[in-house]
């Protein structure tokens, strides 16, 4: 029996469509290297005006599995998979594999036409604006398998399906997910009733994996954060302005998505430096001068209106504090240069003991300083959004992002309550630009591209008595005091300190006032102190006679 399989294609207001690339093919065909959006597939049919396609040549059915492409400039493309199975007498039928999606309908009839049998398989096609949303997620690092675990991305398809429901995407819109723990490249479409994988790319092997604690991510084996960004790259090149949301799902720090937990050498550490080969997360670098050209492309693929976001907690203990002290001293009625301490603890797991500690003199004009600047410049999300120059959301400074489950479906958000204090501070300092998301399940991250809309924060004058106290208990050299001026700090010789200040006048210049500040050690023989002048100038101070720190030692 004779088949044919025309194509009729229209747009999203029933228009039909003219100079469409109309493809119908056995899928074992295709070579290796085609892959969404198959841009490269010849096509197999021919205008015919008035949106319909018919076939250039004859198309001889098998049984297996097929596709049928449909793809234009300036549209999303459209993918079906088919499969395709005869009967006895030798007619096809043509089943939707998977499952159909939204922008086919297949129709299928038999004629006899000068008295032979003819099967007809009708394809009506519809083409929407390009869409899509791109979505990275991590695995759960602290798996020695990293393919079990906290499956990070079921936020991103959950993040579609909110989308969908909220009517903030068309039936064309792609949804393209890295799903590092599957080591897979997924390509999804709505199908009308469910969402319908249209390509499961596999681009490595999980048996693969060798378990480790930590985890060792594998160049060639491995998902990095660089396949994200050359995947937006490419988008940015054959469907410039196309992605209507990106996003990165999965633990996080204000330093970028953490993929994996691996680190970078100090020779890579700085912000302007090339990425160390051996680091698969994300960086506040990678949209430095150096990095950034490899996938400056991905710039053109993302729309206008387009939003970037870090699903990811932000969640630095200290600064949620800090936040929290600014607030109460705003309430306070204190002057904005007013110092107060702020001490964070953290605890062992298991014995409860403080194994790390951070004790800050600062004021509230100081945290405003240091937040503006975090908010422009140096996190992930402040780096992407000057780069990108488009919305890019992440968690406020102090803040976690929890799952919660609303309607049925789970999301990352940050708790509002819990959180109140911190985003109090940000709403007396930081408004209008600084305003979180509040909606059913978008809710606690602000937009670092608004932010660094509003003045800047000048930098406060220098203050004798600011200081930062760094301590990882019982850690030989790992205490590290710094001040006001960044380029001084001293270390400490041990881990087991405590810290005290006072004000002293006319100690190493007559008629200036300063601060002297003493590191007590448990072993008080390594104790040691220094002495911050009003001129900016710094002293080591040693103990007289009478054990009292009085003299005025070295300058540094």
């Amino acid at each position: 029996m004779d088949h044919t399989f025309p194509v009729t294609v229209v747009d999203h207001a029933a228009a039909a469509v003219a100079g469409a690339t109309v493809v119908i093919v056995d899928r074992s065909t295709l070579p290796a290297a085609a892959k969404h959006p198959f841009e490269t597939v010849a096509a197999t049919h021919t205008d015919q005006g008035a949106g319909r396609y018919q076939e250039t040549a004859k198309i001889v059915p098998a049984n297996g599995n097929w596709i049928l492409i449909v793809s234009l400039a300036g549209k999303s493309p459209v993918v079906q998979p088919l499969k395709w199975k005869s009967d006895k007498a030798g007619e096809f039928t043509t089943t939707p594999a998977p499952a159909a999606v939204a922008t086919v309908t297949i129709t299928a009839a038999t004629r006899t036409i000068a008295g032979v049998q003819q099967r007809e398989i009708a394809f009506h096609v519809v083409l929407h604006p390009a869409a899509e949303l791109a979505f990275m997620s991590g695995v759960d690092y602290h798996k020695s398998d990293v393919g079990t675990g906290w499956m990070f991305h079921h936020y991103a398809f959950n993040r579609a399906e909110i989308l969908r429901r909220e009517k903030k995407i068309d039936p064309g819109t792609v949804v393209t997910v890295f799903a590092t723990p599957l080591i897979q490249r997924i390509t999804r479409v709505w199908g009308g009733k469910k969402w319908v994988d249209i390509e499961v790319l596999q681009l490595g092997d999980p048996k693969t994996r060798v378990p480790a604690h930590p985890y060792q991510p594998v160049a060639g084996l491995d998902i990095h954060i660089n396949d994200f960004y050359q995947h937006l790259h490419a988008v940015g090149s054959r469907a410039p302005r196309s992605v209507i949301e990106a996003g990165i799902f999965s633990h996080s720090w204000p330093g970028g998505p953490i993929l994996y937990n691996t680190s970078e050498s100090a020779a890579h550490a700085a912000l302007g430096a090339a990425r160390d080969p051996n680091d698969f997360d994300a960086r506040a670098k990678d949209f430095n001068a150096l990095n950034f050209p490899a996938h400056a492309k991905m710039a053109d693929a993302l729309a206008a209106s387009c939003r970037f976001t870090i699903w990811g907690c932000s969640a630095t203990t200290h600064l949620k504090f800090r936040a929290r002290a600014a607030l109460k001293s705003i309430k306070d009625k204190k002057p904005e240069d007013d110092f107060f301490r702020v001490t964070t603890e953290i605890f062992d797991d298991h014995t409860g003991a403080v194994v790390r500690l951070q004790i800050e003199n600062t004021s509230e004009l100081r945290h405003r300083f240091l937040m503006d600047k975090g908010f422009r410049s140096a996190s992930y999300a402040a780096e992407a959004a000057a780069k990108l120059g488009i919305e890019v959301r992440a968690g406020c400074p102090g803040t976690g992002s929890d799952p919660v489950k609303v309607d049925g479906i789970e999301m990352l958000m940050v708790n509002l309550a819990t959180y109140s204090g911190v985003f109090g501070y940000y709403h007396e300092k930081f408004a209008p630009e600084f305003a979180e998301t509040k909606s059913k399940w978008d809710q606690g991250y602000i937009d670092y591209h608004a932010l660094q809309s509003r003045p800047a924060v000048p930098m406060p004058a220098f203050d004798s008595q600011y200081f930062n106290l760094s301590v990882v208990k019982d850690v030989p050299g790992s205490a590290n005091l710094s001040f006001w001026d960044p380029a001084r700090r001293i270390t400490h010789p041990t881990g087991n300190v405590t810290i005290s200040i006072r004000g002293v006048t006319d100690l190493a210049t007559v008629g200036k006032k300063g601060h002297l500040i003493i590191l007590k050690d448990t072993d008080d023989a390594k104790s040691q102190a220094v002495f911050v002048q009003e001129d900016q100038k710094f002293f080591h101070v040693e103990r007289d006679a009478k054990k009292l720190w009085t003299v005025l030692g070295a300058p540094f």
